[in-house]
């Protein structure tokens, strides 16, 4: 279901969406190594593994992974804000805005053809 003729915009979200589940992926192992807590690290690495998944079904042009993908992306968002604000933390803030911008903007890349 996947075509090769995908737009800009798709190719940058899924892009955006694999590379953030690296940084969760990776930041899920550190905080192990640091002392956090293992069902705090399980959910950073479910993260990382709904944003992979989400990476790889934004092709399909399904309403319902397009929602559910926007929905990861503002949810990962607002969970920033509860934790300690730090560069790291700006950093994900500003690739994950980016990412629900690129989504709001060219959400016609992302959901089904209208058919009139």
């Amino acid at each position: 279901m996947l075509t090769q003729t995908q737009s800009n915009s798709v190719r940058a979200a899924r892009l955006l969406f694999f590379l953030l589940a690296l940084v969760m992926a990776v930041f899920a192992v550190l905080t192990v190594r640091h002392g956090t807590p293992m069902w705090v690290a399980s959910l950073i690495m479910l993260d990382a593994v709904l944003l992979d998944l989400a990476g790889w079904l934004l092709a399909r042009r399904s309403t319902f992974i397009f929602f559910a993908a926007f929905i990861l992306a503002a949810g990962n968002i607002v969970a920033i804000f509860f934790d300690e604000i730090g560069p790291v933390d700006l950093a994900l803030q500003v690739a994950f805005s980016a990412l629900l911008l690129l989504l709001i903007v060219q959400r016609e890349q992302f959901l089904p053809a209208r058919e009139e």
